[in-house]
């Protein structure tokens, strides 16, 4: 029998700037063009739709990991020492690339998503489960596999 098609997470690699940085659980992103509506005198109708902006959003679930924290893997910058230490982490922290990738042979990028800020965090546990990470994320820009080069 051939192999299938369909993708499933555990074919996917989610990577940071090129390497695993942790265990994601789950991640899922949109990316939307805005539109406004262009009304004019004497007309009842819209006239026109004219793009106003592009924006990425999403986030990804890591497993909460013990000596390991999202400040230590360089994902959210650390607090500092003081106020001027902490805005200045904050303001010299990285964009990163994240990269969905198929494992299957060949792999395959699903997509690349360029300029990420990660924005916060918390983590949940809950009994009989695995204590996890959500980090909340902005982009620049997405391309899809139909765009993405391996």
């Amino acid at each position: 029998m051939p192999p299938s098609k369909v993708l499933t997470a555990p074919r996917c690699r989610i990577m940071i700037d090129g390497k695993i940085l942790a265990r994601g659980t789950n991640v899922s992103y949109t990316a939307e063009i805005s539109y406004e509506d262009v009304v004019v005198i004497d007309k009842l109708e819209v006239d026109e739709f004219a793009p106003t902006g592009y924006t990425v959003n999403g986030s990804i679930s890591v497993v909460r990991v013990r000596d390991t924290t999202v400040k230590s893997l360089g994902i959210i910058p650390e607090t500092g020492k003081n106020s001027e230490e902490h805005l200045q982490n904050v303001l010299l922290q990285a964009d990163v690339t994240m990269v969905l990738m198929d494992k299957a042979d060949p792999p395959k990028n699903l997509a690349v998503l360029t300029g990420v800020k990660f924005l916060s965090y918390g983590w949940a546990l809950a009994a009989r489960g695995i204590a996890s990470e959500n980090i909340p994320f902005k982009a620049i820009r997405e391309t899809d596999e139909s765009e993405a080069s391996a």
